[in-house]
């Protein structure tokens, strides 16, 4: 009679692309602690695996294991739990960031802001020498017209402020403002030291003014496109009227001067030979120089040109 056998479980234990079976509990117990890193690295989650070490370990005679089948739907479980959970922790971060950004960009406003005022104040407000010329203007026509202090051109008027506006030493000044076509309006402010004057700009049509039937049309390609354009000693604009889609200054046919100057650059000088219903264009770029070069500007008494 043959010696009684110990007492044996046969247990199937399924893995990647193969069957193993084992005989003895000594034998499971070895398989899933070898496998628990691996399972671990391989799902992020062992706690099928553990347990199957926590029933084998309790002294369980039967040596049931979870069924892959069991242990791969509650993996998927645990992985939609952890997607979700990184996703929310994604969703916190991108609304820091959002928040960051949006006080970034207030605190920037408001510097921009107070540096503006600053330097605003620094100008103006606690400037107790020079008086300061404010231009104001009802229509177009007043606000594309050109403005001369004492016999110099400064701009055109909707320009003068700013940056570009007119401080002037204390006393009696002459303003100046002409147009093509129109009379020249003129008019002369006394300034006090650190106080603002403000010239209402109020143009009239000049009824003497004259336009050629027959004319060519002249765009002008020029930088800075705030010069002022002179044609025949009689100021017809600034750049800017004449370089954009449909518009253009309108010429009698013929020859012309032409003169393009502002203050702080080389005055261009040139001679044009226009034919009827010619398209001309004339480009080029001021020279930076002194203002002494150019000396005073030219004072017209109207223009025979009309912009369009």
């Amino acid at each position: 009679m043959s010696a009684a056998q110990p007492k044996t479980s046969s247990v199937a234990v399924a893995r990647p692309g193969r069957m193993l079976v084992v005989n003895s509990d000594e034998e499971i117990r070895h398989l899933v602690e070898k496998a628990i890193p691996e399972y671990h690295h391989l799902s992020g989650c062992a706690e099928p695996l553990r347990s199957m070490r926590t029933t084998l370990g309790g002294g369980s005679a039967t040596g049931e294991v979870q069924s892959p089948e069991k242990a791969r739907d509650l993996n998927q479980k645990l992985r939609c739990r952890r997607g979700r959970s990184k996703r929310q922790r994604m969703a916190q971060v991108d609304n820091r960031l959002i928040h960051l950004c949006k006080q970034f960009v207030l605190l920037h406003t408001a510097f921009v802001l107070c540096l503006m005022m600053s330097r605003t104040s620094a100008l103006c407000g606690g400037n107790e020498v020079l008086g300061e010329i404010q231009f104001v203007g009802a229509s177009k026509v007043e606000k594309t017209s050109g403005v001369w202090v004492d016999g110099q051109y400064v701009g055109y008027l909707k320009e003068l402020k700013g940056s570009k506006k007119v401080l002037l030493l204390p006393g009696e000044h002459e303003i100046v403002v002409r147009q093509a076509g129109f009379k020249d309006f003129t008019q002369k402010i006394v300034l006090e030291p650190g106080q603002k004057q403000v010239a209402n700009v109020a143009m009239a049509k000049d009824p003497q003014a004259q336009y050629p039937d027959i004319t060519a049309e002249v765009k002008f390609k020029v930088k800075p496109n705030r010069a002022a354009v002179f044609v025949d000693d009689r100021f017809v604009g600034f750049v800017d009227q004449f370089d954009g889609p449909g518009q253009w200054l309108l010429l009698a046919s013929g020859k012309h001067q032409v003169k393009i100057t502002l203050p702080g650059y080389k005055t261009f000088d040139t001679e044009i030979n226009l034919l009827p219903n010619q398209k001309f264009e004339l480009k080029t770029d001021l020279f930076k120089g002194s203002i002494m070069e150019a000396g005073p500007l030219m004072k017209g008494k109207g223009a025979e040109a009309q912009a369009k």
